[in-house]
């Protein structure tokens, strides 16, 4: 706690940041037991993988959409944000092509 206030930082607040690192910990073990669920099925699952990966979009939106009204702060969110959009909108597009050609090797 110490180093934290010299640093500069309100132990106060680095409490309450521990505890949203371990809140989203949990998320992030538990979005990984429904993707180990679906991946193997993911041909069918489409509904789910997205919900999934729009739900992981939603949180970089709420990132910039927190930046933009508060400022940055201590920890520099957008690198982190880009990546929290992007990569999920990259892998909704690949399950697309991937239930596309399951469909079509399907009725063929």
């Amino acid at each position: 706690m110490l180093e934290q206030a010299s640093a500069g930082i309100d132990p106060a607040a680095a409490v309450t940041f521990s505890t949203w690192y371990r809140v989203l910990g949990w998320y992030w073990f538990m979005t990984g037991i429904m993707l180990l669920w679906i991946i193997p099925k993911i041909q069918f699952e489409t509904a789910w993988f997205r919900f999934i990966f729009v739900g992981f979009m939603a949180v970089g939106t709420a990132s910039l959409i927190t930046i933009s009204q508060h400022g940055p702060n201590l920890h520099n969110r957008y690198g982190a944000a880009v990546f929290e959009i992007g990569i999920p909108a990259a892998t909704i597009v690949w399950q697309w092509f991937v239930a596309r050609d399951a469909s079509s090797a399907d009725s063929s």
